[in-house]
């Protein structure tokens, strides 16, 4: 998983949730109105220092009682092939799993959502 980045809270992400976010770097698409453009281009990517995954589920052990879901955005999250196994850790802790995605991977999502990996 190539995390560039996550938010510790956020009361947007999932309505009515708590939730971490996690920014997943890489996108298979080059929009002009991007907001997170240095999670897209290559060259920006590889100056950016990746987050641990011990170090986000090390959070989330610690929060549990405090966060309710994490919601993963990017760049586009189905790129990253580890994604279902991730989230797989990640529902066994007892979270809610969010997803933002620009739908251009429509198998990555039919898994996820057939093996009930997403909740939003």
């Amino acid at each position: 998983m190539r995390i560039a980045s996550f938010r510790k809270t956020s009361l947007i992400e999932y309505p009515g949730k708590i939730s971490c976010i996690i920014f997943l770097a890489g996108c298979n698409f080059r929009c002009r109105f991007c907001y997170v453009p240095h999670l897209v281009l290559p060259a920006k990517i590889n100056k950016i220092k990746l987050v641990d995954t011990k170090e986000i589920f090390l959070y989330l052990r610690k929060n549990k009682k405090l966060i309710d879901a994490v919601v993963f955005t990017g760049g586009e999250p189905t790129i990253n092939k580890e994604l279902p196994l991730f989230i797989k850790k990640i529902k066994k802790m007892g979270f809610l799993v969010g997803i933002e995605t620009n739908g251009t991977n429509p198998k990555m999502l039919f898994e996820l959502i057939k093996n009930k990996l997403v909740d939003y």
